[in-house]
């Protein structure tokens, strides 16, 4: 199962986070956001959304999984959560995050940063 999709309607593109009701950063998220954003790039989108599935857009990493692992391994999964991150910037069309429920952590770094919204809560990363 991905937990990260792209989808298309005419020209509107979405990436979908679809690991409800957390969304969290796992293993598996960099690379299918990588996917996700390397099949928006092929495509003839003229504006991409990204959302998730489920009440909230993420709660961040997925902290079940780092019992046991060392300083490298969390440096190199923070590396290549980045690196599915600045994919994004890369894309030559308009972005933008539609965010309900909570935006936490390394979850809240990919929405839109707007000041003074009166919408759901960012907690810093």
């Amino acid at each position: 199962m991905n937990t990260i999709r792209f989808e298309q309607k005419g020209t509107i593109g979405s990436i979908v986070l679809a690991n409800p009701p957390f969304n969290r950063l796992d293993l598996r998220f960099s690379k299918a956001l990588r996917e996700a954003v390397h099949s928006a790039s092929e495509s003839a989108i003229r504006v991409l959304v990204i959302r998730a599935e489920g009440p909230n857009f993420s709660f961040g990493g997925e902290v079940r999984e780092w019992p046991g692992k060392d300083v490298n391994w969390f440096r190199t999964f923070v590396a290549e959560v980045n690196t599915s991150y600045r994919a994004i910037e890369t894309l030559r069309v308009p972005t933008m995050a539609v965010v309900r429920g909570v935006a936490f952590g390394g979850g809240s770094r990919r929405r839109d940063s707007r000041r003074g919204h009166r919408g759901p809560r960012r907690t810093p990363p």
